[in-house]
Formats: C-alpha cells, sequence, structure tokens
C-alpha cells in the first residue's frame, strides 16, 4: 500500500463562472427567442422536444465542463503522481514517478495557451485553472506536463527529481 507523500490543489474561480455565464445565456437567449417569435418552434409535441433538447445539452456541457474545471487535486505518493479534476476527479493525468526525468516550478499564462482548461500546444501539455505558479513535470518521453498549483514547490520537493 502507498501512502501519500504530498497533496495539493488548485481552485478556480474565473472559469466556471465564465462557462456559467454562457450557460446562462444560451438559457436567456432560448427565452428571448420563444418570447420575441413564439411561432419560432411549433406548436407540435416532438418539434418543442427538439428546441428543448437543443438548448439543453449546451447548457449542461457547459455547466459541466464548469464543474469539472472548478477545481484539482495533485497527489504525490512513493510511486506516482496524479492530477484529478473536480469533484468526480475526471479528467484525471497520472504517470509512474519511474517515468519522470525532471520536475519544477514555472509561471503559466492562460493567455500563452490559448486560455483555461486542458491545453496542448508545442510546449508540452497544460492544465490552466488560472494564470500563476504551477507544477511542471518532464517525463523521460520528453513531453512536459504543467499544471496549476497553490504550492508546487512541495510537489517538487516531494518529488526529489532533478530541476526542470
Amino acid at each position: 500500500m502507498t501512502t501519500t507523500r504530498w497533496s495539493g490543489t488548485c481552485r478556480s474561480r474565473a472559469l466556471p463562472v465564465a462557462l456559467l455565464a454562457g450557460a446562462a445565456l444560451v438559457l436567456a437567449a432560448a427565452a428571448v427567442v420563444l418570447a420575441v417569435a413564439p411561432d419560432a418552434v411549433p406548436p407540435s409535441a416532438g418539434a418543442r422536444t427538439v428546441a428543448a433538447v437543443a438548448v439543453l445539452v449546451p447548457v449542461v456541457l457547459l455547466a459541466g465542463v464548469g464543474v469539472a474545471f472548478s477545481s484539482l487535486r495533485v497527489d504525490v505518493d512513493d510511486e506516482r503522481v496524479q492530477v484529478r479534476c473536480g469533484p468526480w476527479g475526471r479528467p484525471r493525468w497520472s504517470r509512474r514517478r519511474d517515468e519522470l526525468a525532471a520536475a519544477g516550478v514555472a509561471d503559466l499564462r492562460a493567455g500563452r495557451w490559448g486560455g483555461w482548461g486542458w491545453r496542448w500546444s508545442g510546449a508540452g501539455t497544460a492544465v490552466l485553472l488560472r494564470s500563476g505558479p504551477a507544477l511542471r513535470l518532464v517525463p523521460r518521453d520528453g513531453r512536459p506536463f504543467s499544471v496549476s498549483l497553490d504550492d508546487p514547490a512541495g510537489a517538487v520537493a516531494a518529488l526529489g527529481l532533478p530541476p526542470a
């Protein structure tokens, strides 16, 4: 059985608010369309069901992404490093410690990565909940992985790897 050597978190205030605001705008737009043009959706039950689904699916997706990326947790134990997002622990990233070549502290900026969330670029992969300090891990396969974290130095110390 492995025991956790270090655990840290990060919370985002802006991303869930932005996504939930987007969901509210979708609902508001649907309400305006129905108020301004009540005949826009034919009165048949099938048409109204399709319209309701067309509005609710994006709302549920936006709300789900907002909740999933509202927080994250990084756990370091004797065997692996694991990143879990939101209350469901999904999406998840996990690597065995022996697969990691280096670890360090980085300064992530959402503008440089194209926004918040799970991001991919030529510079590697990043999970950004907010701009600022982050843990940067370099796997032996060379593709860096960075994650927003309140105390990245604590994770680096717990890993005991060469600096990234």
